[in-house]
């Protein structure tokens, strides 16, 4: 995969925004929990499988293990093995991606995670355009809102950012279409 300067860029900035190399990689590791919430496993409730978010929280933890490695100085070019076969196991997934963060292996890491979901650049590329909108907004500051629905039809912002995949966007546009929909978000709770 060819990360360009422009997406290297975006990621600098994101990784600028965590305060320590410890910081982002306990993000990472909630990010799995997150991830793997998202499966439904947990055997001792009703749960359900939801696709949407595991592409979502893989993204999420994309950029957690990538802001690891730009801490550690570390580049992200090349670091897809195109001889590393996909999982296809939600289990064996989860073990291989914790057992590595673990052993703060962040290239093979970032390997097994676009070869697992070769479509999660896309979703990096939304969630940094969605992460710079909430910063833009005061999320660091508590002001932002994340409840872009209604009391009755409540979703998260995550929700409506995977509404806007597969359009082919780039950042700029994704980044656009994303506030206006927060503007109408912010006129419907002001009025």
């Amino acid at each position: 995969m060819n990360i360009t300067p422009t997406v290297e860029r975006q990621w600098q900035w994101q990784a600028s925004m965590n305060s320590n190399y410890d910081t982002m990689w306990l993000a990472a590791v909630e990010e799995i929990g997150e991830l793997v919430g998202s499966f439904g496993y947990a055997d001792w409730k009703k749960t359900v499988r939801d696709e949407q978010n595991i592409l979502v929280e893989s993204a999420d933890l994309f950029i957690f293990v990538i802001n690891c490695a730009f801490y550690a100085g570390e580049p992200i070019q090349g670091k897809v093995n195109p001889h590393l076969a996909p999982i296809n196991d939600d289990r064996k997934f989860i073990q291989t991606i914790t057992a590595a963060l673990a052993q703060n292996d962040m290239d093979y890491l970032i390997a097994v995670l676009f070869t697992e979901y070769p479509m999660a650049y896309d979703y990096v590329m939304a969630k940094q355009a969605l992460n710079a909108l909430r910063q833009d907004n005061g999320y660091k500051q508590g002001e932002y809102i994340k409840n872009w629905g209604t009391s009755e039809k409540p979703f998260e912002d995550n929700r409506a950012l995977t509404a806007l995949l597969g359009r082919d966007l780039t950042y700029d546009k994704m980044y656009s279409l994303l506030e206006t929909q927060y503007t109408a978000v912010q006129t419907t709770r002001l009025a």
